[in-house]
């Protein structure tokens, strides 16, 4: 539990900003001038293809402000479809030093072309992501009843996308938000507690304090569910939970 599909958008997200840089540098370079590589004119033409086809997703900006996070405003980014992904992987070509071998980078292939290069680089984000959040704070050693990922199956456990497993998620933050409305809070702490619930990776970054108050609230809220919902909701609250428990220093590792 704990961030997994969101490492995974955030990549994308820096896999098609770069993809429609790339595009863009080459259609505005003047002749003579093109950037160096291989890039001809049935590469340009499917780079540009690509970028017209990118899905457009709106992103909330915000910024930190005494250990809790603001809206700044919104941006939007795009996402390359299922479609372009497949292409690019299928014609995925490993590059080759100059002693004829395979290249490789931290023990994983090196690619001839820069955007299997992302879209690898994403998928040993999201893996290193999901790893490092079944450790124990600080340490090198696994929390109780975790595993890890050795194959498919156990990579995608928890972090299923699926229509069921949506469905689910996102009654869970309806029926969390009713729940909130009950409570007597003002309406700016009623909203910031429904975000952080409904955004484990900004809640991760909370103060120890702030993280201890959601987690009331959301120990609360699970002993008002009915038999029935507390088994159905019982994946997307813990996870919440556990995001409560991530170390503040730990989240902020690596940056």
């Amino acid at each position: 539990m704990g961030i997994r599909s969101e490492a995974i958008r955030d990549n994308l997200s820096k896999i098609s900003l770069a993809t429609c840089e790339k595009s863009r540098a080459i259609i505005q370079a003047p002749n003579g001038n093109r950037p160096r590589g291989n890039f001809n004119q049935t590469n340009q033409m499917e780079l540009d293809n690509m970028a017209a086809n990118f899905i457009k997703v709106n992103m909330v900006v915000s910024k930190r402000e005494n250990k809790e996070f603001k809206k700044v405003g919104e941006v939007d980014i795009f996402v390359p479809p299922v479609s372009e992904i497949t292409a690019v992987t299928a014609t995925a070509e490993i590059k080759k030093g100059e002693d004829g071998k395979d290249m490789e980078d931290e023990g994983l292939p090196v690619f001839t072309d820069d955007r299997m290069n992302w879209l690898y680089g994403a998928v040993y984000a999201a893996v290193k992501a999901q790893a490092r959040n079944k450790l124990q704070p600080g340490t090198a050693t696994l929390k109780d009843n975790n595993k890890i990922a050795t194959n498919w199956d156990e990579l995608v456990a928890e972090g299923v996308r699926d229509g069921a497993g949506l469905k689910i998620a996102r009654e869970c933050k309806a029926a969390f938000a009713e729940w909130v409305s009950k409570q007597g809070l003002s309406e700016a702490a009623g909203n910031t507690l429904i975000t952080l619930f409904g955004n484990k990776a900004a809640l991760q970054l909370q103060s120890h304090g702030t993280k201890e108050k959601v987690k009331a609230r959301i120990l609360a809220f699970g002993e008002s569910l009915s038999e029935e919902d507390a088994e159905k909701f019982n994946r997307p609250v813990s996870s919440v939970l556990e995001a409560c428990e991530a170390a503040e220093e730990d989240a902020l590792e690596g940056i």
